[in-house]
């Protein structure tokens, strides 16, 4: 996800991850009903493999956006209990939504070939959805974390300088995600 949304006409990258992320959706899924299945999870540990292979899941994407990984690691910092992929799935959809206008073609294809939705809100909807089925969590609420809080985790998110690539996220843009989140 962090290459697809700069995506604009990498044809090929973007169908690619639009791919990955469906076979990682239905890997998931299956696994809930056999965790052991050596099939499915060979599949996710693959998708898994390429999603995260800059050469192929990133080619022509300008480095992709990481913003989101930014916000996430100053959670699991002051709050290390925190999983990294817990707190990303907390994450991207509000910062899916604060960052929309900035690529809305992308983030409507998104919505379209992943979720076999009209728009991103309902894909939103859904994909909190399918985390909530996963038995994840999709609030910072539900981590514990009170809402005075936010403006010290944006602080530390942006302690290094703003973040990035679809749109310069200062401290009061991450502050604003994370009040989505919350």
């Amino acid at each position: 996800m962090e290459y697809y949304f700069v995506g604009t006409a990498e044809e090929t990258t973007i169908a690619l991850n639009e791919a990955l992320m469906k076979t990682i959706i239905a890997a998931v899924d299956n696994l809930q009903q056999d965790y052991n299945d050596l099939n499915i999870r060979s599949n996710l540990a693959w998708a898994a493999t390429m999603a995260l292979n800059d050469g192929i899941s990133g080619a022509g994407m300008q480095g992709g956006d990481w913003s989101c990984h930014g916000i996430e690691h100053s959670v699991s910092c002051l709050f290390p209990n925190v999983a990294h992929g817990t707190g990303l799935g907390i994450i991207f959809p509000a910062c899916m939504q604060y960052v929309q206008s900035e690529n809305p073609k992308q983030f409507t294809r998104f919505a379209q070939n992943v979720w076999q939705c009209d728009g991103l809100p309902q894909a939103i909807e859904k994909m909190q959805t399918k985390i909530l089925e996963w038995k994840g969590i999709t609030t910072l609420h539900e981590l514990g974390i009170e809402e005075e809080q936010l403006p010290v985790l944006a602080k530390n998110a942006t302690s290094r300088g703003t973040l990035g690539t679809l749109k310069t996220l200062q401290q009061n843009d991450v502050e604003n995600i994370l009040r989505l989140a919350f």
